[in-house]
């Protein structure tokens, strides 16, 4: 309902006023907006294409929606796995959101994360690692609040990650424990990311030969996935896990 109200007023506005008007425009940020909620990420796409450059004419390169709308063009050419032009559009996000809030703010740090996580995941490690260094160089001076600290301890766990891929189990074990620290303080509730957080311990610390430690964290692993998936629902990493451990239970006997 929100989509059809804002596109036939949206064809008012133009109607009545042209498509630079800056009332049309924010009509066609509404729709585009109600477009994204829905899903409709083609239809959104096509909207913010046309208005971000009229944003910037008209509002200015610092305005919050400017920031808005390259998150959203991050975001679903992230989904359409456009790598490059969503890492592209993220970037110019960050770079707005930092000139607006400061690079200490919850919404900048999450970005940071977002860019990080992608470079991750095409294989870019070094440029991951270097967003990630962005926010625990900030840690000294990064608000109290819970969401703030949040954003801060994905960057420790995708640290941490990096590093037991790099082999690199001492910064492993450092990232994924300060991660795991502010999870506790934090009382969140077992999820997938705390699973993968001692599953990736857990190796770092039998990669160092400290393998009563590793199993320990494996074990904990094990459980949160059992808690999260439970009996009925047989997945693949918590039968992987259960002889991963049960193997080194046997190596230790």
């Amino acid at each position: 309902k929100a989509a059809d109200y804002s596109s036939k007023s949206l064809k008012i506005r133009i109607a009545k006023f042209g498509q630079e008007h800056i009332l049309s425009i924010l009509n066609s940020f509404r729709l585009a907006e109600a477009y994204f909620e829905l899903k409709k990420y083609n239809e959104a796409l096509q909207i913010y294409s046309q208005i971000i450059i009229l944003y910037i004419k008209f509002l200015g390169e610092t305005h919050p929606n400017v920031a808005l709308i390259y998150s959203r063009l991050g975001f679903i050419y992230f989904t359409q796995n456009k790598f490059a032009d969503a890492i592209s559009n993220y970037v110019k996000s960050l770079e707005v959101f930092t000139e607006i809030f400061g690079e200490e703010d919850k919404t900048v740090m999450n970005l940071i994360n977002t860019i990080a996580n992608i470079y991750v995941q095409t294989e870019n490690i070094d440029s991951a690692l270097d967003y990630l260094t962005k926010i625990t160089d900030l840690k000294k001076n990064i608000n109290t609040d819970s969401k703030s600290k949040l954003e801060l301890a994905k960057a420790y766990k995708t640290l941490g990650s990096i590093y037991v891929l790099k082999e690199k189990s001492s910064e492993a074990i450092e990232f994924l424990a300060q991660f795991i620290l502010i999870a506790k303080d934090l009382q969140l509730p077992d999820n997938q990311d705390l699973g993968e957080a001692y599953m990736n311990i857990g190796n770092a610390y039998i990669m160092a030969h400290q393998k009563e430690q590793g199993i320990m964290n494996l074990k904990v692993a094990l459980n949160i996935y059992q808690t999260i998936f439970g009996d009925k629902y047989k997945y693949e990493m918590v039968e992987e896990l259960q002889a991963i451990i049960n193997d080194l239970m046997q190596e230790s006997e």
